[in-house]
């Protein structure tokens, strides 16, 4: 077994002395058995129990005449147990005079006028540190049962909702050859040893491109709810490591897929928590169709005023962001110029009261989409705003071969000359090149965030409040 080295400015050498003390009483402060608890909910029900096990965390000690009262909790609620010395066995009251709150106990009693009046009482497990006692060591911010009930209850729904369309569930690997080529997408770097060498890898920042792959082999209706990692990335909105939906439908559009992403949201939401009104931040948002449709450009002249058609060049769009009140910066692209305009102008005002579908961009700013044929100088790509946030991204997908090739070496030049002294760029994914070489049926596909989602139904400001272990950049 390989330790792990102490963190700095850590105390990895705390003594328990408190495991010791119980050792010496003649008490395990971690016995590897313990009778089967009934949960607390049920304890107290008038009539459930005649007698059992309350098992859980002590929560608060009492003493008074004749005894002590325990407030013991589980994930249920919580339960007074009274405790009196005399009658107990001799364990039990050495246990008794030992525990303190943060311990783990079993009570073994009744129900009596709402009080649990134990016969019996062992140690389960003894708390070494009580200030660490039930924060998953260190106070890590897990979120409680409600919120972590509410997530399950979401995933499960959001499963059943593609189920009964005919899709099939896939997993893809999360460790990847070749990186996403997204400019603005910085993957995780690992390696592979084995006797043969070190060889790179990446971590996936979405599965989209396994997952086309499987559109050319056959599978027409797939989804998949996976681990997407991108690095840099932890703000309130965003989490280094997150969980995301993915759905791809072949002999589908952009058109057909926000339809299902209107109907998903709103039927999942309304199964989760009974209906699709929701309050976010002390507002009403409305998650039922028909949502807001609006084009990029027609978004841009009517909260940034800015006609991104008269804007083509960098120095015109750096123009109009000065006079939009966006800070620019010498070394903002065309791209970073409309990404912080869209930040700063636009997205805080999609998806107020209803959720809005912004749709049509830019395409430089769509790597992976068909363009319009009717117009070139857009990308059939949508993305879903709800309550201020991004939740949703798709488009119909690019399945040529040559234009997705020249595309992402495209990119690559640019990153090339922005930095002539940088390494050498990452592979392009060749597998997926070749499966569109193979042939890859006109599809639609979207990436939709399920932690935002989360957030959404459960109004919490920060991505941290609905993750088990929010990312700390500070170890």
């Amino acid at each position: 077994m390989t330790l792990k080295k102490p963190a700095a400015g850590r105390d990895q050498s705390i003594p328990n002395h408190r495991s010791q003390r119980a050792r010496e009483l003649g008490i395990d402060p971690y016995p590897a058995r313990c009778h089967a608890k009934t949960p607390v909910s049920t304890i107290l029900e008038p009539g459930a129990l005649e007698e059992g096990w309350a098992a859980g965390r002590i929560r608060g000690i009492r003493s008074h005449e004749g005894g002590r009262s325990i407030v013991l909790s589980d994930l249920t609620g919580s339960l007074r147990v009274r405790v009196r010395p005399e009658g107990l066995p001799s364990t039990s009251r050495t246990v008794l005079a030992f525990i303190q709150p943060g311990d783990i106990i079993a009570a073994r009693g009744r129900l009596s006028e709402g009080e649990f009046l134990a016969d019996e009482v062992r140690l389960l497990a003894a708390a070494a540190d009580p200030e660490k006692a039930g924060g998953g060591g260190g106070g890590a911010g897990i979120p409680g049962a409600g919120r972590l009930r509410l997530r399950a209850s979401l995933l499960k729904a959001v499963r059943g909702f593609f189920d009964g369309r005919g899709f099939l569930e896939v997993e893809t690997p999360a460790l990847l050859a070749a990186p996403d080529p997204a400019p603005h997408l910085d993957s995780f770097v690992t390696e592979y040893a084995d006797t043969r060498g070190q060889r790179r890898f990446f971590l996936q920042t979405s599965p989209e491109l396994p997952m086309k792959r499987l559109l050319g082999a056959g599978h027409e209706r797939i989804y998949q709810i996976a681990k997407f990692f991108r690095n840099g990335e932890r703000t309130t909105l965003h989490n280094p490591e997150f969980t995301g939906l993915e759905w791809y439908e072949a002999y589908a559009d952009y058109r057909s897929a926000m339809e299902t992403a209107e109907t998903l949201v709103a039927s999942v939401t309304k199964e989760v928590l009974g209906e699709t009104r929701l309050r976010v931040r002390g507002d009403t948002l409305d998650l039922s169709p028909p949502w807001e449709r609006i084009r990029v450009r027609d978004a841009f002249i009517r909260h940034a005023g800015i006609d991104l058609r008269a804007c083509l060049s960098r120095a015109d769009l750096a123009e109009s962001a000065r006079k939009s009140g966006v800070t620019v910066t010498p070394d903002d692209s065309w791209e970073d110029l409309f990404f912080k305009i869209s930040l700063e102008r636009v997205e805080p005002m999609l998806g107020r009261s209803r959720p809005t579908l912004l749709f049509d961009y830019p395409a430089p700013l769509a790597l992976l989409a068909k363009r319009k044929t009717d117009d070139p100088a857009v990308a059939e790509r949508f993305e879903v705003f709800a309550g201020g946030m991004e939740l949703a991204n798709g488009f119909t997908e690019l399945n040529d071969p040559a234009e997705q090739r020249a595309r992402w070496e495209r990119e690559l030049d640019v990153r090339r000359s922005g930095d002539p002294d940088a390494s050498p760029p990452p592979p392009l994914d060749e597998e997926f090149l070749e499966a569109l070489e193979g042939g890859v049926p006109p599809a639609a596909g979207v990436a939709l965030g399920l932690d935002r989602w989360v957030m959404l139904l459960a109004d919490c400001a920060d991505i941290g409040e609905v993750l088990c272990f929010a990312f700390e950049a500070q170890g």
